[in-house]
């Protein structure tokens, strides 16, 4: 059985989640938040942050890795600065790994994901989760079957997308419920 959570990154001029009704209508059970994307912190991180950790909220930070910027021990070493103490309700810091590769190979990619988990492992004293999906690491375009043991201590937060790879977002609650 799944457990229903999100994940959200900063916002421009959308306004602020109602957690409160998504919990109490069931919709949500935790919450992943963007603290960095690459070298940049996200400016919502602290609110969000707080808005939950007030109502109790389940919730994580999460890293969007990005290829060929800065260094992955830098990017790691970045949200770990962003994010300050967690505390007894959080989940693991998450690195979300499906960002574009950028030109690296499959094998120079996991590379970076490694270096990135090493310092976050190093750091908190606990392996990181990885925000992924199961497709992508079957996919030639993502990790192509490529052996990581170096990752089998990391919990998965797999997300749930039963539609066709790249096709839209879907925003139809009653679609979103029949899953």
């Amino acid at each position: 059985m799944a457990t229903n959570g999100i994940d959200i990154a900063s916002i421009d001029q959308n306004g602020t989640p109602d957690w409160n009704t998504a919990r109490q209508q069931g919709y949500l059970r935790f919450v992943g938040l963007r603290a960095a994307e690459g070298l940049t912190p996200d400016p919502w991180y602290p609110t969000y942050r707080r808005q939950l950790d007030a109502i109790g909220m389940p919730n994580f930070p999460y890293l969007l890795m990005t290829a060929n910027l800065g260094t992955p021990e830098d990017q790691a070493r970045k949200v770990l600065d962003s994010i300050g103490t967690l505390n007894n309700h959080y989940f693991p810091l998450a690195l979300d790994v499906e960002g574009s590769r950028r030109g690296l190979t499959a094998a120079q990619w996991l590379g970076w994901i490694i270096r990135a988990k090493r310092v976050i492992e190093d750091t908190l004293g606990v392996p990181p989760i990885l925000y992924s999906s199961r497709v992508y690491w079957m996919d030639p375009e993502g990790m192509n079957n490529l052996p990581a043991p170096e990752l089998t201590d990391c919990l998965g937060w797999w997300k749930l997308w039963p539609f066709p790879v790249r096709s839209d977002a879907i925003y139809d609650p009653g679609a979103v419920d029949a899953l």
